[in-house]
């Protein structure tokens, strides 16, 4: 099990690689792109390339359990397979790292120093609600990402 949440995924597309990185770049706003961020049509940010791209879901508040989604595509006779890695932002994950470090730490010192082990076992039912919470969030997240990417690529 890891850490972090994250989470891959492969998809098999009816359409052509090249259509679907078309159709991504036409909903997908980039840093350098002069469209209107009020555009309807837009429903990503982030950068697509020739067969990769590196996206996450446009959204009018904050949240940090909105995960990257990295992708690759690949022709086949048929259509196209897309290979999906989602992951956390950067600042997210410090933060889960930051709290998970410092519930562990405080159990770890708490069972030593404290005469009983409740606030050692407090302290570790914190860490696992961090984690639960995180893993939670994570995936509702990559269900609505995932949602989305698949409305986009029809």
């Amino acid at each position: 099990m890891n850490f972090l949440p994250l989470a891959s995924d492969t998809i098999v597309l009816g359409i052509s690689a090249e259509k679907a990185i078309m159709q991504l770049k036409k909903n997908t706003r980039s840093e350098d792109d002069e469209r209107s961020s009020f555009d309807g049509y837009i429903y990503f940010n982030g950068e697509v390339s020739k067969s990769s791209f590196s996206i996450s879901l446009k959204i009018t508040k904050p949240n940090s359990f909105i995960p990257i989604i990295l992708g690759r595509l690949e022709p086949t006779s048929t259509g196209s397979l897309l290979f999906l890695n989602y992951t956390l932002f950067k600042s997210t994950k410090a933060y889960i790292i930051f709290w998970s470090l410092f519930t562990l730490i405080t159990s770890v010192v708490s069972f030593f120093v404290s005469d009983g082990p409740w606030y050692a076992v407090g302290a570790l039912g914190f860490l696992i609600s961090i984690q639960w919470i995180a893993w939670a969030n994570f995936n509702i997240q990559v269900k609505n990402s995932r949602s989305k990417l698949l409305e986009v690529l029809k």
